[in-house]
């Protein structure tokens, strides 16, 4: 009898779990994660004036983390983490297409919040909730695109990557690019501690040169 009850119990027990991961939300294919991209209008000069990139990948359940970098004024203010770390975190709907984002700035304002959805193939991102205390310089409301080369470029968020002819620290050359500057990756290094890069010049130039993966925040 024992037996029969245990394996009673048993059962009772596997058809309410299934029960339970059937009602969780499946959000790993939520159309949401991925990195976006917002461009502004050209101002003065080449350089776009303002560059706005959020990356969202799955964290529990149906949770989502992520960054942004938010970089205007042509490079001269820069909202943004070297290290990657994660400014954003927030609520996957359970359809996969809206989220209720908390982020703070890395000016220091915190407690923000942003609603983002997806219009058409963008990324609409909206602050509902303004961050609290020192400064935060939006964008407040955008729609964001997925380009389908943004996984290859990045934007250098260091004051100063230094260009190497090859991948170890002995090579280091005087030339360099700055905040601001848009790369394309192309491959890294063995010890993923340098990116091979493709860079075009204010002049229409193209070098190829390897920098360390910090200065763009792209390290394995």
């Amino acid at each position: 009898m024992n037996r029969l009850v245990r394996i009673f119990i048993g059962l009772c027990l596997l058809i309410g779990f299934e029960a339970a991961f059937a009602q969780v939300p499946q959000t790993e294919a939520s159309p949401l994660l991925g990195e976006w991209r917002y461009v502004s209008a050209q101002h003065e000069g080449k350089k776009p004036y303002s560059t706005f990139v959020i990356k969202l990948h799955k964290s529990l359940g149906n949770q989502v983390a992520g960054s942004y970098c938010f970089i205007t004024e042509e490079g001269r203010r820069i909202d943004c983490d070297p290290e990657g770390t994660n400014n954003l975190d927030g609520t996957i709907s359970p359809d996969g297409l809206h989220a209720t984002i908390h982020f703070f700035s890395f000016f220091g304002a915190k407690n923000g919040v942003s609603d983002i959805s997806l219009n058409n193939g963008e990324l609409h991102w909206k602050v509902t909730k303004n961050p609290d205390g020192d400064f935060f310089y939006g964008p407040f409301d955008v729609y964001l695109t997925k380009d389908s080369k943004a996984a290859k470029n990045r934007l250098v968020t260091a004051n100063r990557a230094y260009l190497y002819a090859e991948p170890v620290s002995k090579n280091k050359s005087k030339a360099y690019i700055i905040k601001g500057d848009v790369v394309e990756l192309l491959n890294i290094s063995d010890d993923l501690k340098f990116w091979r890069i493709r860079y075009t010049t204010k002049d229409g130039r193209v070098i190829e040169r390897w920098i360390e993966c910090g200065t763009v925040n792209a390290c394995p």
